[in-house]
């Protein structure tokens, strides 16, 4: 048996229960391989054809031919379990040709959203998205990856699919009782100690954070940025892409040059500026234009050409 990624456990793997392969005609604008490989999700993983994603205790394998879906979860739940999961992490539920009509407020999202129709927000668990981007503070998609997997592997329960090894995120209890030694160990850095104290806080204090999804934005967004480690660009791609916070616009170092290049000539702006101005002009659903402007190649191409940048100088990856 083989192992897709990161390094082995030790432990026994859990009997693989394979479910059937189901199809699924996509009648709206999808296009997974944009969707899972954007940037905003970190475990989503390609062998052959096939994505692999391990969601909870379940693996999902899912490819795309046309408009085709074709996917088998494991352990299986059925045809409706399926169909349902694929529903929910990719935001079928969302009305996608009315969020892309309100956001198309000027002929630069319009062009984006035409070169990217398909790119979907994917909606992640809200404690495995906070730890995923507490280590995204000053890191870079590849590395991010193998941080969430290292952590997985270390802390996680193994399953099978496929013949392949899988290891589900850690639970809070199992991170809280973690040293921050031991996650520096796992070449975290500075961010063990974040994940650590998330993990400790979310289990003394009793925080759910399923609940945030019920409160309105800016109580969310304050209540996350309490948290230590959580700045502004962490709190609002948790709000995003885990707790249904579609306003929210999340602001890295990138995505401020690209608006300043895009929409003010250049001109420097505070972080917490270009929030507010893309709140105004993009509205209730700002935070799938954010995805539709800045997705990688589109904002690599943007910043290189800006004035001052240096040909020579590979771009990191984007978060």
């Amino acid at each position: 048996m083989r192992r897709y990624t990161g390094h082995h456990t030790g432990r026994e793997p859990a009997e693989e229960h394979k479910g059937a392969e189901i199809s699924v005609a996509v009648s709206q604008p999808f296009d997974l391989r944009l969707s899972v490989e954007c940037g905003q999700a970190f475990r989503w993983n390609r062998i052959g054809e096939n994505y692999y994603c391990v969601l909870g205790r379940r693996i999902l394998k899912i490819r795309q031919h046309g408009r085709t879906l074709k996917a088998s979860l494991s352990p299986d739940t059925g045809f409706f379990g399926v169909l349902g999961l694929i529903g929910d992490v990719f935001r079928f539920d969302d009305d996608i040709d009315s969020i892309i009509h309100e956001i198309s407020v000027d002929k630069i999202i319009a062009e984006a959203v035409m070169r990217y129709r398909g790119l979907r927000i994917i909606r992640q668990d809200p404690w495995e998205c906070l730890v995923s981007y507490l280590c995204s503070i000053n890191s870079n998609i590849p590395r991010i990856r193998k941080d969430v997997e290292r952590l997985s592997d270390a802390f996680g329960e193994e399953i099978t699919f496929d013949g392949l090894k899988f290891s589900t995120f850690p639970t809070v209890s199992s991170l809280a009782e973690a040293s921050e030694t031991e996650l520096r160990k796992l070449r975290l850095g500075f961010r063990a100690k974040y994940i650590s104290s998330a993990a400790r806080r979310i289990r003394d204090e009793g925080v759910d954070l399923l609940s945030l999804r019920r409160m309105g934005y800016e109580e969310a967004f304050n209540l996350l940025t309490e948290f230590d480690g959580v700045g502004p660009k962490v709190a609002d791609c948790v709000l995003l892409f885990s707790l249904d916070k579609l306003e929210a616009f999340p602001v890295d170092r990138w995505v401020k040059r690209a608006v300043e290049i895009l929409y003010f000539d250049g001109r420097e702006m505070p972080a917490s500026k270009v929030r507010e101005w893309a709140s105004e002009h993009f509205g209730a659903y700002a935070g799938y234009a954010q995805e539709y402007l800045f997705y990688g190649s589109r904002l690599r191409e943007i910043v290189a050409s800006a004035p001052g940048s240096r040909p020579e100088t590979p771009l990191p990856e984007l978060v």
